[in-house]
């Protein structure tokens, strides 16, 4: 039996000693699932190992949501209660503790290699899988792909969807005519030009992004910022400079039809795409 102490308060005049910790505390039963980790559930007196088992138990066993700090009932409730409220975005999947500020980032969390196997090849056969064309697209656009660059994507793409369906290409602006070794001696140029001066603004006509130092500056020199805007979306006649972003936006916005649709199009126009590249080696 643990030791009682006289207590100075007349409310509350006795304090017990935890023999793990020396400590005199006022509810020692409480006290003592804390002090060696011992977790108890108040709503059905379940004791769950460590706190940690506690968290989990109050999850799955009583839907316990820590935003609202209230319980649901069970889990399939607790889930129905994130999904009606917009502050919540929060990931479904058993034992996965993800939250999202909006509704299309959890959408991407969910369609992520985290919750879904990788079992689309890359089309360019680089050797790469994917979960979904759209993630596909963002390999070529980012330059992930050693097979194909983001400039000589966009015109296979122009040459195929100009001259068939025009379903994200009009051909009312044409892509940039220099890529490869040639554009990549313009920006090599360009850099060597700013470390000379130490001039680190960007030289393109229009462009008035300005830089404190050489990283940047390449960096924008070799993103899509000057790219054209070949790409259009045919429901809102937007217009993009990546497949990447006009896939993105008709997706999200929901114009036309169902994102669905729009990725068995993207991919058919890759796998044409494909077919011309690997007919233009030959």
């Amino acid at each position: 039996m643990p030791r009682e102490y006289i207590s100075s308060s007349p409310e509350q005049p006795y304090r017990s000693l935890c023999r793990d910790c020396d400590e005199a505390v006022w509810d020692l039963e409480a006290h003592s699932y804390e002090c060696r980790g011992i977790a108890s559930c108040r709503d059905c007196e379940a004791l769950e190992g460590v706190p940690d088992a506690l968290r989990y138990h109050r999850l799955y066993n009583h839907g316990y949501c820590s935003e609202c700090d209230e319980f649901q009932g069970s889990y399939d409730l607790l889930k129905r209660h994130w999904t009606a409220l917009a502050p919540h975005y929060r990931c479904t999947h058993r034992g996965c503790p993800e939250y999202f500020n909006t509704p299309s980032n959890l959408q991407e969390h969910l369609d992520s290699k985290k919750h879904i196997e990788a079992d689309m090849d890359c089309i360019f056969e680089c050797g790469m899988v994917f979960v979904d064309t759209s993630a596909m697209v963002a390999h070529y656009v980012a330059g992930g792909c050693p097979c194909i660059n983001r400039h000589q994507l966009n015109t296979l793409i122009f040459n195929v969807d100009v001259n068939n369906s025009q379903f994200i290409v009009d051909g009312a602006v044409e892509p940039l005519q220099t890529y490869g070794s040639e554009r990549y001696d313009m920006i090599q140029d360009d850099l060597e030009y700013a470390r000379a001066n130490l001039n680190f603004n960007c030289r393109e006509p229009g462009c008035r992004a300005r830089y404190r130092s050489l990283k940047p500056l390449a960096a924008h020199l070799n993103s899509p910022a000057h790219d054209s805007l070949i790409y259009r979306c045919r429901f809102c006649n937007k217009r993009f400079q990546t497949l990447c972003a006009v896939t993105q936006h008709i997706g999200d916005c929901g114009c036309g039809y169902g994102t669905s649709k729009i990725m068995e199009q993207i991919r058919a126009l890759l796998i044409i795409a494909d077919g011309n590249k690997t007919a233009g080696r030959e």
